[in-house]
């Protein structure tokens, strides 16, 4: 019999999963492999050759049913797995560039040296030339510990109190001369593999105490946290038409500029950036959310409805002449115009648009929920208390409470239509109608796109999250207005810059004084630079991180108004596919001319200058 679909408690002991740490090293601009290593409990081996390292995944049961772990897994997989014989081979999930899992079956049998995905081995299974796929055949799963905490081996090195070994710039990238230099690169390398090996078991062992089972993601681990201590029934899952409907009410954070333009303290005064507290967490904490389980479509959603139950619909709405509109709208991209906005909303985000000013002038279908609970207080109660504890300890071990709390909610919002893995010839023969194929430059490798009658994971439940997300842009807008909208002079997600004083807390929600800037440059969202009172250079440019290492070399390039850089980059995986010219890690430089204009907001010149500019909102 089927089950329901669903989000269902779990029972049982957490695991101690294996763990194992790789890491290769290459030369020849990335191309070739130059050694490796393998680390795990009592277990250390380093690799001069490629097809030996390949082959001890494969033959030592060693790894059966265990996680080997890479700091930055796209680098050292395809390091050492030609493409189209990986896709073949493994089930891989990419997202945004990085390599998410690769996963495989490898036979008990020391004559079968193979790797093999689970849907090959159903096939022979089905051809009756496997009896048992468990009994005959086992896992390794291969991960990035990024999944978990995205930074660097160093970084990570830090946490764990190893720090991580220098190398000479004449060997980085290059092959070694004589036996002193193999040597210092022998224990760089081990050095590298061990420190995300003892990453990740610090991880699994904070994971293990908190109650959860250590998981590919840090989001899928937060929600086995949840399900195993604080989910106390069956959540069946909503049908797949009114899933699809939620996505439309969806939105993000608030990333806008307010004003731009060269602030100094002198003139301006000091500005101060303020983050909210585990803004996310706060609200999972705090607030009430729909029961998932009970809800009903309506045609045409009343005003009433709105202020007396939860849920979203469509609706139009007149927006007051405002300086900083509340509600979000999709074009190219999210925008808080004035106006008439049309979209669908939230019930929370509507009542807070009515209470500011909003007229509502029409309405259209939605869902109604008429109950609403309260399922994450506990959890994350019991994760910030447990953070405050771990912190006095002062041994890094208030990272896992604080990742559990902030990658939680997201995974209850995922959107399973339009995600695209690859797949190979006998994928797309199996793939179910519901895929759609497109073709690569290879013709081994194949792009297999899910649509809206794909399979909707269990933990779907997306009226949940877009609610988390809305009271934090409310939780936002509250604190606007303490600061005052003529005194907010950018946003990004869960902080503000302001050059007034505000009172700060260490509760969650409350306000934290993170920089003072004695002087600032505000171009436009997610980019800005600005020198700290302490004389720390903070430089933020979506796409260019790293690419500009001092405040003042940011100032001359803005104020030429041709602002262009030239970065390095590690070619990924998908443009790398089926073109012999190219492969996975190759660094190229890329020069992009960067654009100064914000057209979120209507500013008073129509191009930017380091004068101080006042904006208004966009008209629609």
């Amino acid at each position: 019999m089927q089950l329901d679909a669903g989000l269902r408690p779990l029972k049982g002991k957490v695991k101690d999963i294996k763990i194992f740490g790789f890491d290769i090293e290459t030369y020849n601009n990335n191309k070739n492999f130059l050694c490796g290593s393998i680390v795990g409990d009592n277990y250390t081996k380093f690799f001069t050759d490629k097809q030996e390292m390949i082959n001890e995944f494969a033959s030592n049961r060693i790894f059966r049913n265990a996680y080997l772990v890479a700091t930055n897994l796209m680098f050292d997989f395809f390091g050492l797995f030609a493409i189209e014989d990986a896709i073949k081979k493994f089930n891989i999930i990419e997202r945004a560039g990085s390599l998410v899992l690769a996963t495989t079956y490898i036979k008990y049998s020391k004559d079968d040296y193979n790797f093999y995905k689970k849907s090959q081995l159903n096939l022979l299974k089905y051809d009756k030339k496997i009896k048992d796929i468990s009994k005959e055949y086992y896992k390794i799963s291969f991960i990035d510990s990024g999944n978990h905490l995205r930074t660097t081996v160093k970084s990570l090195g830090n946490i764990i109190g190893l720090p991580k070994l220098e190398l000479s710039v004449k060997l980085l990238g290059h092959k070694p001369k004589n036996k002193k230099d193999w040597e210092n690169m022998k224990e760089y390398n081990i050095r590298d593999s061990t420190i995300t090996y003892k990453f990740v078991k610090f991880l699994q062992y904070h994971y293990n105490k908190l109650g959860a089972n250590l998981k590919c993601t840090v989001s899928s681990t937060a929600l086995d946290l949840f399900r195993r201590k604080h989910l106390y029934s069956f959540w069946r899952q909503e049908s797949r038409d009114k899933i699809i409907l939620s996505y439309n009410a969806y939105y993000g954070g608030r990333t806008e500029a307010f004003k731009r333009g060269l602030f100094k303290a002198e003139n301006y005064g000091k500005i101060k950036v303020y983050d909210v507290n585990s803004l996310y967490s706060y609200c999972l904490k705090n607030f009430n959310f729909p029961i998932p389980t009970n809800s009903y479509n309506k045609k045409k959603v009343s005003v009433n409805d709105i202020e007396s139950f939860e849920g979203m619909c469509y609706a139009e709405l007149k927006v007051p002449d405002i300086n900083i509109p509340f509600l979000p709208s999709r074009t190219d991209k999210l925008r808080f115009p004035i106006g008439t906005v049309k979209g669908y909303y939230d019930f929370n985000s509507l009542r807070k648009a009515m209470s500011i000013g909003y007229e509502i002038q029409n309405t259209g279908n939605g869902l109604i929920y008429e109950n609403v609970f309260s399922p994450f207080k506990n959890m994350i109660k019991d994760l910030w208390d447990l953070r405050q504890e771990f912190k006095k300890r002062k041994d890094h071990s208030d990272i896992v409470p604080k990742l559990c709390m902030n990658s939680f909610y997201g995974k209850l919002g995922y959107n399973y239509m339009e995600k695209e893995l690859l797949g190979s010839a006998e994928d797309i023969i199996k793939a179910s109608d519901d895929i759609t194929i497109f073709p690569t430059r290879s013709k081994k490798v194949f792009r297999m796109v899910t649509g809206e009658d794909s399979k909707i994971p269990s933990y779907v439940f997306p009226i949940l999250p877009l609610y988390v997300t809305s009271y934090a842009r409310s939780v936002m807008y509250d604190y606007f207005k303490k600061v005052g909208n003529d005194r907010v002079l950018y946003t990004d997600t869960d902080c503000i810059f302001t050059t007034r004083n505000i009172s700060t807390s260490n509760d969650i929600g409350g306000l934290k004084l993170e920089n003072t800037f004695k002087e600032l440059i505000i171009v436009k969202p997610k980019f800005y630079s600005g020198l700290t009172q302490d004389e720390k250079s903070i430089i933020k440019i979506k796409g260019f991180h790293g690419t500009i290492q001092n405040y003042n070399i940011f100032k001359k390039l803005v104020a030429s108004g041709d602002m262009k850089l030239t970065t390095k980059h590690f070619r990924k995986l998908r443009s790398a596919i089926g073109d012999t010219d190219k492969y996975v890690n190759e660094v190229y430089e890329l020069m992009k001319e960067i654009d100064l204009e914000d057209n979120k907001r209507i500013w008073d010149k129509n191009k930017f200058d380091m004068s101080i500019q006042n904006s208004k909102p966009i008209l629609i």
